[in-house]
């Protein structure tokens, strides 16, 4: 594995190198010290490509999270596992909220626990990249008071690769389900309960 580590602590950047270097001969750490560099080294990614970026939280020149909103903003095909300090546990919510793939907490013994984290990190980020991949179209029957904007955007943070469309009455369903021309396929049927004509407990939907 080819990982991007970002530390502006030349001490722990040395000892995370040494100690991985010991445990994890298979990864190939390239050490950068800034936010700047960090982002020179994104643009040859191409020429020449890492996996993952590992980046602590607080740098000098910046933090962790604005690489990773880089990172996803531009659809950089990178797993990233930030490093945060003890008590940093509202930051390692919103990095994964972010799409950050893991997060490890600068414990004592996190060293120990590093090669694990970024291996899981990795799979976890090509299984979601398979996904998204393979996007599903889904068809959403909600009546007119749901909030489907809201539901929108947290479809577009959080699930991508799911295309909603949405109808507000039972009938619509119905019809948008139908096999002719002009309709879309949809791959996953989502329905309130007590949608206006139709209950999702009704037969015809099957």
């Amino acid at each position: 594995m080819r990982i991007l580590y970002v530390e502006d602590d030349v001490r722990d950047a040395d000892v995370t190198v040494r100690a991985l270097r010991k445990t994890a001969p298979s990864l190939q750490l390239e050490t950068v010290n800034s936010i700047q560099e960090a982002m020179e080294r994104l643009q040859r990614l191409a020429s020449n490509p890492i996996d993952l970026v590992l980046v602590d939280v607080h740098l000098r020149d910046g933090d962790g999270l604005s690489l990773l909103q880089y990172i996803r903003v531009n659809s950089l095909p990178l797993a990233v596992v930030l490093i945060t300090g003890m008590g940093d546990e509202e930051t390692a919510v919103a990095a994964l909220k972010a799409r950050a793939d893991d997060y490890i907490v600068k414990r004592k013994d996190y060293l120990d626990r590093l090669p694990v984290t970024l291996e899981s990190a990795l799979n976890h980020y090509r299984a979601d990249a398979a996904r998204r991949a393979h996007p599903l179209n889904v068809l959403y029957a909600a009546d007119k008071s749901t909030d489907i904007e809201s539901i929108r955007r947290h479809f577009a943070v959080h699930a991508e690769h799911l295309h909603l469309s949405f109808v507000s009455t039972g009938s619509a369903a119905l019809l948008a389900l139908q096999p002719q021309e002009g309709n879309p396929h949809y791959d996953v049927l989502l329905i309130e309960f007590h949608l206006p004509e139709l209950n999702a407990d009704r037969k015809s939907v099957v």
